[in-house]
This record gives structure tokens, sequence and C-alpha cells, in this order.
């Protein structure tokens, strides 16, 4: 699969922004900076992912990506409310 900057993906199960691609010219590896859903939810940084032959990747949407943190965010609100109820 090749990858460009701007390629939503997901990878492992988590979807994610490909921010930038490099790719070595002695063992054709490739490496990918992503913006992962997960970590703009919790301000994380970016990750950079070595992608072998054995990565589970596949084509993602904008989509996929907005509802993973739509989902994520709300887990956070529901959370927040038993803590809220819990503290009085």
């Amino acid at each position: 699969m090749d990858f460009k900057t701007g390629d939503v993906i997901k990878l492992y199960g988590w979807h994610a922004v490909v921010v930038d691609v490099f790719k070595s010219d002695d063992s054709g590896a490739t490496a990918l900076q992503l913006a992962f859903a997960k970590d703009l939810v919790r301000n994380n940084p970016l990750e950079l992912h070595i992608v072998s032959d054995d990565a589970v990747v596949s084509q993602a949407t904008m989509s996929d990506f907005a509802a993973e943190v739509a989902a994520m965010r709300q887990g956070q609100d529901e959370r927040m409310k038993e803590l809220e109820t819990l503290a009085g």
C-alpha cells in the first residue's frame, strides 16, 4: 500500500491521519508519522510507526476518524458525569 500525507487509515484497529511519510532508500521500509484519533482526544503527540508487510492497515475515511473521536469524547463525558455524581 502506498501512503501519502493526508491519507486516513486504520492501523491495528485505530483510525489515523498520515501527517508524513518516510521511506528508507537502503531497506525500503516505510515509516508513517500519524495523528491517531485516540491521541487527539488524549492530547498526545504524533506517533511514528514503521509499516511492515504484516501490519494490519486499511484505507479509511475522515468520517471514520471523526466517528472514533466522537465515541471517545462521549465516553469521556459519561465518565465525567459518573465522577461528578460520586463527588456530590
